[in-house]
């Protein structure tokens, strides 16, 4: 056999770990019955080492190990799938020199069936000896191979067995290393008969999440758990614990130690046996207690102060409304501008503030549409107050949605445009009496104009005489002059439009135009 392959069935051996090992009663057993049924003073099952076969199970045999150049089984190597058969070692030239032919017991017969692992190395044989000659028979070699394949059933059985062990053991450690320096306490908990409760299992994590509690206490005494609880708590823990282990569902519960830590259980019901128990972590969560009541500090404050901004407010109406339009809120603005008090109005749709005809279009149900599908609806228009009178609105909705996506409602921001549209009327009405100013005194200034021209156009023509020059002079003169009176009266009627702000918005004046 080549010595890469012989290491890998040494390796293959060592796996099983059944060389050394002490004498089994059920090998034992088998070897005993294999000696009867051939009539043979000696029968051996035998594990080949790297340099002797130890001898795992004897009968008739004082010698516990053979060295690898004195035994049979070795021979088996070349062929490790057949059985070895000598009829009569004295005449066989590979073992008639052997020790233990020339020596005692002065072996003749050996037979030997191969131990072959699942991997099809060879781990040994199970063999028969006898000190005489003799022939096998078919009927013996194929029983002698049916009880070599119930050894290597037991060697391979064990073989599992150990390697399952071995996991078992590795797990556990794991286990046991995981629950000692793992961040939460892990415990397993039962009732009683009379319903008292007992900790089955309690990591020794425990006393690092929580240390005022000691599992060597609790496991002798449950009362010391209890103990560490803080009083507003003790009781309804324990009722909790009680109910949850005997109805069998989760257990889930924040409460305080009597040190002032925050500690959260948890624990699913466990049935064993068809006893009912409680399996579950204990965790310190002081840290996230505190950072979470700050938070809810913080958020209420955070809602309170946007709540005065909103309710303090007085140029915009802020609003919420639901899914529906139903008011939900009331601002100082919304007092002011709509002239509702809270008490009035929280809780009517927001159809109430648009005019008949809007509603009659169903307008306040439209936007609201077009916010839910856009996301956002804005618009303009005539509102009505609470005493039924109007102003001019501009409108913003905007959609609010869940977590899914959901609208949920709306938030409504209004702001009072009445003076605005009063002042852009204004100015519209102004820029139309610039325009009929405009219009008007053009047609007054092209006819001075005019006769300017037709005079210049005169007196750059043909030569006229003096006194004729002279008069188309002073009509030029009197062309102009008139013509700088218009302008200063186009110039006087444009500054008499007056543009101020008096108690009841922004007015106009017009003075009259002075005709031709």
């Amino acid at each position: 056999m080549k010595r890469a392959e012989e290491n890998l069935r040494l390796k293959e051996l060592e796996s099983y770990h059944i060389l050394g090992t002490a004498p089994d009663k059920e090998f034992d057993g088998i070897v005993g019955l294999v000696a009867k049924y051939f009539d043979t003073p000696i029968a051996l099952i035998t594990i080949i080492g790297s340099d002797r076969t130890w001898f795992k199970a004897r009968y008739g045999m004082k010698a516990r190990h053979s060295p690898a150049e004195h035994s049979f089984c070795t021979k088996m190597l070349d062929n490790p799938a057949a059985p070895l058969i000598v009829t009569d070692a004295s005449t066989d030239e590979q073992f008639k020199n052997n020790y233990w032919v020339v020596n005692e017991p002065h072996l003749r017969f050996f037979a030997g069936v191969p131990l072959l692992s699942a991997n099809g190395y060879l781990l040994g044989s199970l063999c028969v000896v006898d000190r005489n000659p003799r022939e096998v028979n078919p009927y013996e070699l194929k029983m002698l191979t049916l009880l070599a394949a119930r050894v290597m059933n037991v060697i391979e059985a064990r073989k599992a067995a150990l390697e399952l062990k071995q996991e078992k053991d590795q797990i556990e450690q794991q286990l046991e290393y995981i629950s000692e320096h793992s961040p939460v306490a892990l415990f397993q908990l039962s009732l009683d008969n009379q319903r008292n409760i007992s900790f089955d299992f309690l990591s020794k994590s425990l006393s690092s999440v929580l240390t005022e509690m000691s599992p060597d206490k609790i496991r002798m005494d449950t009362g010391h758990f209890f103990e560490a609880v803080h009083p507003d708590y003790r009781q309804i823990v324990e009722e909790q614990l009680i109910a949850a282990t005997g109805e069998r569902k989760k257990f889930d519960a924040v409460f305080r130690t009597e040190s002032g830590h925050w500690c959260l259980a948890r624990a699913n019901p466990v049935i064993q046996q068809g006893l009912s128990s409680l399996c579950g972590t204990l965790e310190d969560v002081s840290n996230w207690v505190e950072r979470e009541i700050q938070g809810r500090e913080k958020l209420r404050r955070t809602r309170e102060q946007y709540k005065k901004m909103v309710d303090e407010v007085e140029d915009y109406v802020i609003l919420l409304l639901d899914a529906k339009g139903n008011i939900q809120n009331w601002n100082l603005g919304a007092e002011k501008i709509k002239g509702y008090r809270a008490g009035e109005i929280i809780g009517m749709n927001h159809a109430v503030f648009y005019t008949e005809e809007d509603r009659s279009a169903d307008k306040p149900a439209a936007l609201l549409r077009i916010a839910a599908e856009t996301g956002k609806a804005i618009d303009s228009g005539w509102r009505v107050r609470k005493d039924g009178s109007r102003f001019m609105a501009f409108v913003v909705i905007t959609a609010l949605h869940d977590s899914a996506g959901e609208v949920i409602g709306f938030s409504k921001v209004t702001r009072d445009m009445t003076k605005e549209k009063e002042y852009i009327n204004e100015i519209e009405k102004q820029n139309q009496l610039l325009m009929e100013i405009a219009y008007v005194q053009s047609h007054h200034v092209r006819a001075p104009l005019s006769r300017i021209m037709g005079i210049l156009d005169l007196i750059t023509g043909p030569q006229l005489s003096g006194d004729e020059t002279a008069e188309l002079m002073k009509a030029m003169i009197y062309s102009c002059k008139e013509l700088d009176q218009l302008v200063h009266r186009i110039s006087d009627n444009a500054n008499a439009i007056i543009i101020r702000e008096g108690t009841n918005g922004t007015r106009g004046y017009r003075f009259p135009v002075q005709k031709q």
